[in-house]
């Protein structure tokens, strides 16, 4: 079976409308025969509840299966930290030995990734005959696990590599939605770490923590139906991970019931998320169909294939997206690709393989801006600005290498690169004599120039009047009171011979 995809972004939304399969069962509205139909209209990504916080707790001497140990969790700093006041209460996930300690695993609630740098604070509880027993209180964060395991000097440069990708991946976010900024998760991980107590004369502890890298992200799917009544007939969406030969409700590998509803472009739609996406899987394509069933005959969609990679596409290639998201989508992409080549898992498919951040210092790429995300293989152009009282000289990338002397060049996107037009200061020489001597048969012309001292010149303008400019063309070496000075052609433009000297001393030759 074919799927399809387009891409055309309104506003925010990817618009993709899909053709529904045939049916012979309708509605009748005012007399109108109406078909049930079911299409895709667009497609986001959640940032939230991306990453959990996983604590291993030490328990002596108490048996979780009659007295079940609780973790207690709190958002901010409390007076005093108790069962009663709990944010939230976790259970216990699973078991492990950890140092050597028999522990229960909990996990946390899901953290967004412009909260990655908020401290969690946490306490062990349980109670027995009656009597409650805590641990003592501990703070955690993300930005606190990372800073731990870089310390430790046991990490590999892959999970350094993740580590720092996710801290930029959070700070992109602080950034975007103006959360926290006076604490960015990237430039805090070199502070002071956090003293945690632990009390290891009560029967609860808290023994270690780490993070999980699962569920970390969602996609978010529009699906319009159009005359069907999803409180009658429950429009279901199938996913699927891998392609099939078919794409039935019977061999989905799992489903998604409507979480809400939006108009989007003018057409009314249920809003349903897909399973959570691991950092590692964000190249990954995540196969769709709306189903529905009326009076016993099955209703699909068309097949379409989606992942976090193609919905970054959508919104550079049709939403003149800010710098602010840009950053945060690269930092995505870059995470991702981090936990892939961490975990070895499908690194022949790279997920921020296909883009390229270019920015632009003195100048402005084509849509304006001086900074965007392309894909790789694009065409782009940029523009030098016009500086008053200086004079552009050339492009240099982020390595000073020279790679334009035009003031606007394209190039086709490699790499992630950044370009500087590069400027002088515009000194005008006065010229005492010019003596040219024009020699025929092509050979090379000569010209002697006596110039006042200028020990910051950079850039010399010298207005030569010859009414044929093919003279011009021929001057190859300047001389300055019988020195040479350049051993290379003089560029000429507008009646003017432009020389350019690293780091010029006139006072050496006047």
């Amino acid at each position: 079976m074919k799927f399809k995809r387009n891409v055309f972004i309104i506003v925010i939304f990817v618009l993709f409308i899909v053709g529904c399969c045939k049916s012979q069962m309708y509605k009748k509205v005012k007399g109108e025969t109406l078909k049930p139909e079911l299409s895709f209209v667009s497609y986001n990504i959640s940032y939230s509840e991306y990453i959990y916080l996983m604590v291993a707790v030490g328990t002596n001497n108490i048996d979780n299966s009659v007295n079940p140990v609780k973790l207690l969790f709190w958002d901010s700093e409390q007076t005093e930290y108790t069962i009663e006041n709990a944010d939230y209460v976790s259970l216990a996930n699973g078991n492990a030995t950890v140092s050597g300690q028999k522990c229960l695993i909990y996990y946390s609630n899901g953290i967004a990734a412009k909260k990655m740098a908020d401290n969690i604070y946490m306490r062990a509880y349980a109670e027995i005959d009656g009597e409650k027993i805590y641990s003592d209180v501990t703070t955690y964060s993300v930005v606190q696990y990372v800073r731990d395991r870089i310390n430790s000097g046991k990490s590999t440069e892959e999970q350094i590599n993740l580590y720092n990708a996710l801290l930029n991946y959070g700070t992109a976010a602080q950034i975007l939605f103006d959360y926290n900024t006076n604490s960015l998760a990237n430039e805090i991980i070199n502070s002071k770490s956090v003293k945690r107590a632990v009390n290891l004369t009560t029967k609860l502890s808290i023994v270690s923590y780490n993070i999980s890298y699962s569920e970390y992200i969602y996609l978010m799917v529009a699906v319009g139906t159009n005359n069907i009544d999803n409180s009658v007939n429950p429009v279901k969406l199938l996913f699927w991970d891998s392609e099939q030969t078919e794409y039935t409700i019977e061999n989905a590998n799992y489903v998604s019931l409507a979480n809400g509803n939006a108009t989007v472009s003018g057409q009314k739609c249920l809003i349903y998320y897909s399973n959570g996406i691991a950092a590692k899987k964000m190249a990954d394509n995540i196969y769709m169909r709306a189903y529905v069933e009326i009076d016993g005959e099955k209703i699909y969609s068309d097949v379409v294939q989606y992942s976090v990679p193609n919905y970054v596409e959508d919104r550079i290639t049709n939403v003149n997206c800010s710098e602010k998201q840009l950053d945060l989508y690269k930092a995505l992409l870059d995470y991702g690709t981090a936990a892939q080549i961490l975990f070895d898992y499908n690194a022949n498919n790279l997920a921020n393989e296909n883009f390229a951040m270019i920015s632009i210092e003195n100048g402005t790429l084509s849509n304006e801006t001086s900074k965007y995300m392309y894909l790789i293989g694009q065409n782009v152009t940029v523009t030098a600005d016009k500086l008053d009282d200086k004079e552009f000289l050339y492009w240099q990338d982020s390595n000073e290498n020279i790679v334009s002397y035009d003031e606007t060049f394209e190039f086709i996107t490699s790499e992630d690169e950044n370009f500087k037009a590069v400027y002088t200061n515009i000194i005008d020489i006065n010229i005492n004599t010019i003596n040219l001597n024009i020699i025929k048969n092509n050979n090379l012309s000569w010209c002697d120039i006596t110039a006042e001292n200028s020990t910051d010149l950079v850039y010399i303008n010298i207005t030569v009047s010859i009414n044929d400019e093919a003279y011009m063309n021929s001057f190859y070496k300047l001389i300055v009171n019988g020195s040479v000075i350049s051993e290379s052609k003089l560029q000429i433009s507008d009646n003017k011979i432009i020389y350019v000297m690293e780091d010029p001393n006139w006072s050496d030759f006047v």
